[in-house]
């Protein structure tokens, strides 16, 4: 076999797979529905609906490290496809300049502000977690930042792994120990969490954040990605199979819409293995979508499917500020200024403003941090066009937003 043969899939202008986009952007619009201003059980006629949106929202936290170990997977095989080596110097500058301006910058003005309201001895011991990525086993002063502390490990650690497996790859380029460890690590973290969970109360810093308890989905994801360069036929034919797929992807992700997060021990147990079974069984069915062909090709081509990939577009910066600068001036300016009766309507133009907000601060600071550092970025350290080739049909689909323009710098590569 070839394993440097492509799945056919439309070749692409944008040098972005929209199919990706919109996975990115519903991670990030689940995420802003756990997080609302106002309880689900403020939101009237909408209660229901809210109530399961809740319940599933921080999964999208768990969709976001399934994307990031295929997408990075996906970037260092390619690599060594082309290569047959591994620059990681290289790889953890680039990841660098993607992840830690937009991420100091936002730590910097969380620190003012702790100054301005607290000793600064009390600002420093909640902010120095931050500083080291260790936010995920101590407490700090933003918990929605354990998830990046979580990706940052992972960075360091995908391509020290992947050293002495490039050395003792197969003649024909397979590396066997890839699949291995992700389902050794599966099979170990879930029996982690199935061991420590009814041992313990509800502790953040020790069931739900911590590295080695949830590493087993990125690597999940990198196994994927793994089959997806390496073995792209075979997982073809998995891959025709989109709408089993994705509703496989949706029964295995489903307990989560009912289930509240914090009075479940299913869910620290088995519950996140399921959660990334499933996402990663529906990215594998959006990454063999055809856009435009068939239903479910016309759908990811929709104007509502091209908003929500544009949201993707954002989502890193979405997902850093939608805090600080939409909820808490929201919480804080807006609604005491709103009429609260009825509660319904108090609660939906609270909830509209403060999702509408992160997302038009996302796109702002996006355009002003990320944006600039990205082009600073290609011009100093270029991808290397012989290590991670141009875009090629299996790798890209169009994205065009209807009406919104789609930064040029946002490339496969800026995940």
């Amino acid at each position: 076999m070839n394993m440097a043969k492509s799945v056919p899939v439309p070749a692409a202008t944008g040098g972005r797979m929209i199919q990706l986009d919109v996975l990115r952007g519903i991670a990030i619009l689940l995420v802003l529905c756990r997080h609302t201003v106002l309880p689900w059980s403020d939101a009237g006629i909408l209660q229901p609906v809210m109530y399961h949106l809740y319940c599933l929202g921080w999964t999208g936290v768990d969709l976001f490290f399934v994307l990031s170990g295929f997408l990075i997977g996906g970037l260092l095989f390619n690599e060594i496809k082309h290569t047959k080596t591994l620059n990681v110097k290289r790889f953890l500058i680039r990841r660098g300049f993607k992840i830690w301006p937009a991420y100091l910058i936002y730590i910097a003005f969380v620190f003012v502000l702790l100054v301005h309201q607290n000793p600064l001895h009390e600002a420093w011991h909640l902010i120095w977690p931050n500083l080291v990525h260790l936010q995920n086993y101590f407490p700090s002063a933003r918990g929605h930042t354990w998830s990046l502390a979580v990706e940052e490990h992972f960075y360091l650690l995908l391509p020290l792994f992947l050293l002495p497996v490039i050395r003792y790859r197969r003649p024909d380029g397979s590396m066997p120990a890839i699949p291995i460890a992700a389902v050794t690590l599966i099979i170990v973290c879930t029996t982690l969490r199935i061991l420590i969970n009814p041992r313990l109360p509800l502790v953040w810093q020790k069931l739900i954040a911590p590295t080695h308890m949830r590493i087993d989905g990125l690597f999940f994801g990198v196994m994927l990605a793994y089959f997806y360069h390496l073995y792209p036929e075979k997982l073809a034919r998995v891959g025709r199979h989109r709408a089993l797929l994705i509703l496989l992807g949706l029964a295995l992700i489903s307990p989560m819409a009912i289930i509240d997060q914090l009075n479940s021990p299913f869910v620290f147990t088995v519950g996140f293995t399921l959660l990334y079974l499933g996402y990663g069984s529906i990215l594998l069915a959006f990454v063999h979508i055809k856009p435009g062909d068939g239903p479910l090709g016309k759908a990811i081509k929709s104007p509502v499917a091209r908003i929500i990939a544009w949201i993707g577009v954002f989502s890193y910066s979405i997902y850093l500020w939608h805090i600080d600068l939409s909820n808490i001036p929201i919480e804080g300016w807006l609604m005491p200024r709103l009429p609260h009766k009825p509660l319904s309507l108090f609660w939906l133009i609270s909830t509209v403003a403060s999702m509408g907000g992160a997302i038009l601060v996302g796109v702002v600071m996006a355009k002003l941090i990320e944006m600039p550092v990205l082009k600073l970025r290609e011009r100093l350290f270029p991808r290397q066009e012989r290590a991670v080739p141009k875009p090629t049909p299996a790798e890209t689909t169009e994205l065009q937003a209807p009406a919104l323009l789609v930064p040029e710098t946002t490339s496969a590569s800026s995940v």
